[in-house]
């Protein structure tokens, strides 16, 4: 490997640099005491999707359930799973699992679920799981099979052909305060170079630091304005971000062009640094990706790469 490419830890963690972390298990021991019992009266559902872990940067353990439709239910705050499904299969990040959960509202307000003193705005209306029932934990397809990956196959693990279809969304809050620093030509030349051919920036990067096997193989950026909401710009909520500057994007460029790509990047204005802890964030396995527009952020090839 090429001794100007990220690391092989860096590539597959949700770290930034001084701030890596080996990509965790779906399971893990919270890093603090555990949040409240929720109230006894919330009710409970059983949950299907895919388990993916998000690196906030801020102590604390985050775990997330995407379902087959993109639904984001977000477990609250430092809730963990253990290491085993309820047959004793190990589990970890990219399965998908099936569970039941004690779902309430979460916010950035109340990251471990509302209680008797947090209460969640409400513009926040999303529902997280604030707590399971270990007995019920089951893995329905392991991660290896999600990623039509087969552990038995000596070849596995080996580099193949991989073609990125990318789309990098530019986000405006500018009606709240907080406007972009960069436009799309700039954000073209950072990644695909000073032509925009992938003859450069971090397209070449891509190709050098894999032997030609991992290139962009379509690419757009766009500016998009998104809904403010408090979420976003007092919490730095991860999926209020995403999802509102999915909402917009899709309004704005069409649905049919918005799914044509396999990877989004979400490039946050300069003004959300003070509330973002971090230089870029990913869900793992994922396909979405946030950057800050710092040097350390967006500017850094190293930084998208690693994300």
């Amino acid at each position: 490997m090429s001794p100007l490419c990220p690391s092989p830890i860096h590539a597959f963690t949700g770290a930034v640099g001084g701030q890596d972390t080996p990509t965790p298990k779906g399971s893990g021991k919270p890093l603090r005491s555990p949040p409240p019992p929720p109230d006894p009266n919330l009710p409970t559902f059983t949950l299907t999707g895919e388990i993916k872990y998000v690196d906030t940067h801020d102590g604390h353990r985050t775990y997330t359930f995407y379902d087959a439709e993109g639904n984001v239910t977000p477990l609250a705050r430092d809730l963990a799973l253990s290491d085993v499904d309820n047959k004793t299969v190990p589990i970890s990040a990219g399965d998908v699992l099936q569970l039941e959960c004690v779902v309430g509202r979460v916010c950035s307000s109340c990251p471990s679920g509302e209680n008797a003193t947090c209460t969640c705005p409400s513009e926040e209306q999303i529902q997280g799981c604030l707590s399971t029932n270990q007995a019920t934990v089951s893995q329905v397809v392991p991660a290896w099979q999600v990623a039509q990956m087969d552990p038995n196959n000596p070849n596995e693990g080996t580099a193949i052909n991989k073609n990125y279809r990318l789309l990098v969304l530019i986000l405006d809050y500018t009606a709240c305060g907080f406007a972009p620093s960069l436009d799309v030509d700039t954000v073209t030349q950072l990644y695909m170079g000073p032509n925009g051919d992938g003859n450069g920036g971090v397209a070449e990067k891509f190709k050098q630091c894999s032997y030609g096997k991992f290139n962009i193989s379509y690419f757009q950026v766009a500016v998009i304005k998104p809904v403010c909401s408090t979420a976003v710009t007092g919490g730095c909520s991860w999926w209020a971000i995403s999802s509102a500057a999915d909402a917009a994007a899709k309004a704005q460029l069409g649905l049919p062009f918005f799914s044509n790509f396999t990877y989004y990047t979400y490039v946050v204005p300069p003004g959300l640094q003070s509330v973002c802890p971090w230089a870029g964030l990913a869900l793992v396995p994922g396909k979405q990706t946030w950057l800050q527009s710092t040097g350390y952020g967006v500017l850094r090839w190293a930084t998208i790469m690693q994300e």
